[in-house]
């Protein structure tokens, strides 16, 4: 409870529950907040990697991030995400309906309005 406009969640393994809402990613665990990362405000999708990362989707910012809990260190995982119509040239949709790291590096993302999942990787 308490939470501004919760969008997405995923479950840690460790029991805490990442939830994207206006003011940021918070983490939850035993009912009390023990996490907040107010520099994602406006991201919409979330997931847990295998490696406890959390994962972000911020298509205000068109980028996808890494969160480590454990140290606080953000990483870009994509940067300057096409967005915009997800049929016209292949670019991702204004909003993300789920995300999903891919157990190989990569995120998949569900494209709302086309149907479909993409793929997306680090560029190297």
């Amino acid at each position: 409870g308490g939470l501004d406009r919760p969008e997405a969640a995923a479950a840690g393994g460790d029991g805490t529950v990442w939830v994207t809402t206006a003011r940021g990613l918070v983490g939850v665990r035993d009912g009390a907040v023990v996490a907040t990362v107010a520099a994602l405000a406006g991201a919409q999708g979330v997931a847990v990697a295998g490696d406890g990362a959390v994962v972000v989707a911020d298509p205000a910012g068109r980028r996808l991030v890494a969160y480590d809990p454990p140290t606080g260190r953000r990483d870009l995982l994509v940067a300057d995400a096409p967005l915009g119509s997800p049929v016209a040239g292949g670019h991702l949709p204004h909003a993300f309906s789920a995300l999903a790291p891919d157990g190989d590096g990569g995120v998949l993302v569900g494209a709302n309005g086309d149907g479909s999942v993409r793929r997306l990787t680090r560029a190297r």
